[in-house]
This record gives structure tokens, C-alpha cells and sequence, in this order.
């Protein structure tokens, strides 16, 4: 589909949000919020080679895409005989202008300074020496932005220690496909992480638009929490709300610090305009942070009890009815 489509850009943002809690100690809101741009045609993703047993093999391939079309004859002779597998990747000067041009037109509308081009081109000489080269050209045309080259997996070490370094990123199919799972992680999850496959053209242009990690579909008929919020028909991207009304111990500060033994059991349920989360007691909340635990609330009691036992007391962090999380 993104092949028929030509949806060549790949936008996978990635931003920590007020109220979640970051694998990286210490981090900020403004400390992480990445845009990884993936060129979404080319690459090692291109769905061409082979693999055969023996000591002879003659292949032709085509690959047809919008830009060009073009035919592989590949003949291998091995010597001894045995199994023997290849892969083509393929990286070309317009492919590779267009997305790179899509990174520094998104930085500059974004108003930030920095685009950092990812590639391999120490030991992939042939197809991401084309790449660099052209990221040098296309740069040329926006003095106000940094041109900012990165090796594939220098990125990966980078993205850990120092993430609020990037700004724009632009990759490869194979890289950015990776890359932008590990910029997921950093602001909480995959559950967190939109993926758009993008065709820039406003007048015949289809874009597509799902979670990163997929939505799950096994798991729609299961008691087992949805791997991402936003796969639900009508839910927000990162909002829970509640089913019934709001418990009064939400509006009070924990006194003491508290954390549950188990995990209530969950059962989830859709609606048109929101996904809810429900406890067997009907009281809802969910933690935000990269484990997502959930408390199982205290039935209404005394007073003590009820705030010993409630989710704020626990660190867990629950929407209110102003939207804000507390």
C-alpha cells in the first residue's frame, strides 16, 4: 500500500508529554520532542533478492515505483554448493531529494535549527555514499538549518545519553525503521508513538496513519489491555478518561507513600468517543509512566483507608475532569 500510494515519507514523531514518565533518569517534557523522518520507498525494504541451494542461481527483478521503474539480472556462481541467500537495497537521487528536502522544509516550518542525517556510508559505500551526497546538496539550499551527519549506530547511543540533542532526524528505510522504535522508547512506549506514511501531493496525494507498533487486533476480544490507546475507534491519543463519577480522594495529596502488591484484573471497554479502563470496583485509572501499572482502588470506607489505598497515593498519575493530570 505505501508502495502503490508512493507514500514516501515515513513521520514518526516522538515527544515526551507532561504527566509521562521517561526510561532516561531525569528527563523533561522539553527535553525530548524528536520528528523521525524515514524515507519509506528504498532501501533494503525494497522486497528484492533471493535465496536458493546449490552452486548456480539466475534471478531477474523488477522494481516499479513512481519515480522509475527498473530490472535486476543477477547470476551467482558458488563454489562449494550450499545455501546461499542475497538482498538488494537500492537508494536513488530523486528518492533520496524528496525526503531529505521534506526534513529541512519540516524543521524550518517547525522553527528549529538542526537536521541530522543518518547513514552507514563507513561500511555501505555504494548506497548511502549517494545518500550523503545528496543530503549535502539539498542542505545547500537552507543556510538557516544545520547539516548535522550521523552514523547509524552511533544514533542509537546518542538517542540514550543525550536525546534532546535532536531535533530533525532523517534516515533510511532500515535505519529509521529501527531508530524511531528506540525515540519511542525514550518518551514511554510504543503505545505513545503515531506513525504517519505520508504523500506530501495536496492534490492527488493518500496518506496513512496507525500506531507504530500496530493495534493488536488478537487481543480486541481479551480482557488484556490494548498495546496502543489510539488503535480504539474514538480514543485520544494519550487520554483515560473515567466511567463513573470522580472518587473525592482524587482531590487530596497523598500523606504517605504506597504501592500495590498486585494488579487489579482489567477489563476493557470502547466507546464512539473514549476508551476506558475499568477495575472490578468501576473506579479507573491508569498509570502514564512506561510500566503502566494499574491500582486496584479501595471501596468507599473510612477515610484512612480510602486514601491509603487510592492510585494518587501511589505515585499514579489520573485524569480530572479539567483535562489536567495530577
Amino acid at each position: 500500500m505505501r508502495f502503490y500510494f508512493d507514500q514516501y515519507i515515513n513521520l514518526r514523531p516522538a515527544k515526551l508529554l507532561r504527566g509521562v514518565e521517561s526510561p532516561l533518569k531525569g528527563k523533561k517534557p522539553h527535553d525530548i520532542n524528536i520528528y523521525m523522518i524515514r524515507e519509506n520507498s528504498e532501501d533494503f525494504y525494497i522486497g528484492l533478492g533471493a535465496r536458493f541451494t546449490g552452486n548456480k542461481s539466475s534471478e531477474t527483478m523488477e522494481l516499479k515505483r513512481k519515480l522509475y521503474k527498473a530490472r535486476f539480472k543477477v547470476d551467482v556462481d558458488v563454489e562449494p554448493a550450499g545455501d546461499f541467500a542475497y538482498q538488494i537495497g537500492v537508494v536513488t537521487e530523486k528518492a533520496s531529494e524528496r525526503v531529505l528536502r521534506y526534513g529541512f522544509e519540516l524543521a524550518e516550518k517547525k522553527k528549529m535549527t538542526r537536521v541530522t542525517v543518518v547513514h552507514k556510508a563507513n561500511v555501505l559505500t555504494k548506497v548511502y555514499g549517494l545518500w550523503i551526497e545528496k543530503a549535502e546538496q539539498v542542505a545547500k539550499d537552507y543556510p538557516g538549518i544545520a547539516l548535522d551527519f550521523a552514523i547509524a549506530d552511533a544514533t542509537t547511543m546518542w538517542l540514550v545519553r543525550r536525546p534532546e540533542h535532536f531535533q530533525v532526524i532523517v534516515a533510511p528505510n532500515l535505519f529509521g525503521d529501527i531508530l524511531s522504535d528506540l525515540a519511542a522508547a525514550t518518551v514511554g512506549g510504543l503505545g505513545f508513538a503515531p506513525g504517519g506514511n505520508i504523500n506530501p501531493d495536496r492534490k492527488a496525494g493518500v496518506s496513512m496513519f496507525e500506531p507504530i507498533s500496530g493495534s493488536a487486533p488478537k487481543y480486541k476480544a481479551s480482557t488484556r489491555p490494548t498495546r496502543s490507546p489510539r488503535s480504539l475507534p474514538g480514543s485520544s491519543c494519550w487520554s483515560i478518561w473515567a466511567k463513573t463519577a470522580r472518587p473525592s480522594w482524587l482531590n487530596r495529596r497523598p500523606r504517605t507513600s504506597w504501592r500495590p502488591e498486585r494488579s487489579a484484573p482489567l477489563t476493557l471497554a470502547a466507546s464512539r468517543r473514549a476508551a476506558t479502563w475499568a477495575t472490578p470496583s468501576q473506579s479507573v485509572c491508569s498509570s502514564l509512566s512506561h510500566k503502566r501499572r494499574i491500582a486496584s482502588t479501595a471501596s468507599r470506607g473510612s477515610s484512612s483507608q480510602s486514601h491509603r489505598s487510592s492510585p494518587r497515593a501511589a505515585g499514579i498519575r489520573c485524569r480530572s475532569r479539567k483535562g489536567e493530570f495530577h
